[in-house]
């Protein structure tokens, strides 16, 4: 069989470029909480030193209370993912009873409501057009670009260990968090590849070579699945965000980046194939030995888990019962799903899978239907790149703990914005959905107003309506009253009837 055909632009194609979107308060401080709350860049240079949550949240606050914020709130509790985030947030509440650590999982709760559902309300009102959400994108760019030289110009932290000198920034991710920080962000480099100006595409590619740097400085083996499955994915799903230059140049890059790294990096890759002798495989302590405690967890508590943030203690819990407490480690989930099913039961697993699919199903909706104007199109771009930044976080998140990370907070949010642009309801009225409202000069008057501009009704002089029978109306319009094809008032029956 051969190659899917592109999609190309249907009859009409109206090439206007959109607006640039303009900068307001709820836009700014969605730009800090990329850089400070996702990107932590303030850490990596004075660790604590600068209270930025406390400062974005103060403006965001202020960001809210001058914008339409419940007008936007309910129509994102009207999308999949709003339905989703409220399910989230009510599994939480419903464990705190049943926490094996109360106090620890009140304060991820409160610290959930109080500071995670305010930026993402934020990051929603920000967003009134494609072009808001191509702001946020091309932030993640730079933020990439600036994680990738403080790196590069030694501001990073190097742990010793036994897989390698592993490098992250200081305050910040480990190693494997960090990873995948970069394999993400490279999903919004790719997109702008095919930016119309030339400054954005230098940028996006030089944000995917830093980004595969970093990642060769963590030593993360999830960490490099994850991009190299991000880079596969946009070859042959969404090749409208390669160049042609790049789908010929992708492979020898990644040769000659590979014959680059360090040994210790290829060999840790090595292992990959060696999983008879991997520790996570033999070791109690391994990700696979832990995955099964983990669905032990939540067998035994199918719907409240064990808590928000428990799944150390529960680890712990289970050492002691084994008497095995010397040298016991209180270990992670290391799976995002195993977390949210353990410390959350089915709600929370349910509603991390409803806030993320929604994104990957958008994005495989529109991949392949022709764009009918410039703004179409350019909302097409940037779902493509949010679908495989969700689809290059969900793989990763196989081997991380990240239900309450940052940035699945941060993939939510671009998510609900995306289904409630304009554009997301064009495309459910072309697909069988509830069609787009019409714009109000668009509409037709009421059949029973004469339109604006309509010249008067001319009186009927009395002798004729007189003389007229009474099984007739007293009145008839006349072709000088109104043209035939708009429809005029009827007139009362006459007194005689």
């Amino acid at each position: 069989m051969g190659a899917r055909p592109r999609p190309r632009p249907q009859a009409g194609f109206r090439r206007v470029a959109a607006a640039a979107a303009p900068w307001t308060l709820p836009s700014l401080v969605t730009v800090g909480i990329v850089f400070a709350i996702v990107g932590r860049l303030h850490d990596a240079l004075a660790e604590g030193a600068f209270p930025a949550g406390k400062l974005l949240l103060g403006l965001g606050v202020l960001a809210l209370v001058t914008s339409p914020t419940l007008t936007v709130v309910r129509r994102a509790i009207g999308t999949t993912q709003g339905k989703a985030l409220l399910l989230f947030t009510a599994a939480m509440f419903l464990s705190l009873p049943f926490s094996l650590l109360r106090s620890g999982s009140l304060e991820l709760t409160i610290a959930f409501v109080t500071r995670t559902l305010p930026f993402i309300a934020i990051m929603l009102v920000s967003v009134r057009s494609v072009g808001d959400v191509e702001r946020i994108l091309r932030t993640m760019i730079v933020m990439q670009i600036c994680v990738g030289l403080l790196i590069a110009g030694g501001f990073g932290v190097v742990l010793y260990g036994a897989d390698g000198p592993r490098t992250t920034l200081a305050g910040s991710y480990d190693p494997n968090d960090l990873a995948l920080l970069m394999a993400v962000e490279g999903a919004a480099c790719l997109w702008a590849l095919r930016d119309r100006k030339v400054l954005w595409k230098l940028a996006g590619f030089v944000g995917l070579a830093l980004g595969m740097y970093v990642i060769v400085r963590t030593y993360s083996r999830g960490g490099t699945v994850s991009f190299g499955l991000m880079i596969a994915l946009a070859f042959f799903l969404s090749r409208r965000m390669l160049p042609k230059w790049l789908r010929f140049a992708l492979v020898p890059a990644v040769l000659v980046a590979l014959s680059m790294a360090p040994s210790q990096y290829l060999d840790r890759l090595s292992t990959l194939g060696q999983v008879e002798n991997d520790y996570n495989l033999t070791d109690p302590s391994g990700r696979t030995q832990v995955w099964k405690r983990g669905f032990g967890y939540f067998l035994s508590r199918p719907i409240t888990g064990v808590g928000v943030g428990q799944f150390p203690v529960a680890e712990g819990r289970y050492g002691e019962a084994i008497s095995q407490t010397a040298g016991w480690k209180w270990s992670a989930a290391h799976n995002m799903y195993v977390e949210a099913a353990a410390e959350m039961g089915i709600p929370g697993l349910l509603s991390v899978l409803g806030m993320l699919i929604p994104s990957i199903l958008l994005w495989l909706r529109v991949r392949t239907r022709p764009p009918r104007s410039e703004s179409e199109l350019a909302y097409q771009r940037v779902v493509e790149a949010i679908g495989l930044g969700v689809v290059t976080f969900m793989t990763g998140t196989m081997f991380l703990s990240a239900a309450l990370s940052p940035m699945i907070m941060l993939l939510v949010a671009l998510g609900m914005a995306t289904h409630m642009l304009p554009e997301a309801y064009s495309l459910q009225g072309r697909t069988g959905g509830a069609p787009a409202p019409a714009p109000a000069a668009a509409r037709r008057p009421p059949p029973h107003r004469r339109p604006p501009g309509f010249p008067p009704r001319a009186p009927m002089p009395s002798s004729m309506s007189s003389s007229m029978p009474s099984s007739m109306p007293s009145s008839a319009p006349s072709p000088a009253d109104a043209p035939s094809a708009a429809p005029t008032d009827r007139m009362p029956p006459a007194s005689g009837d």
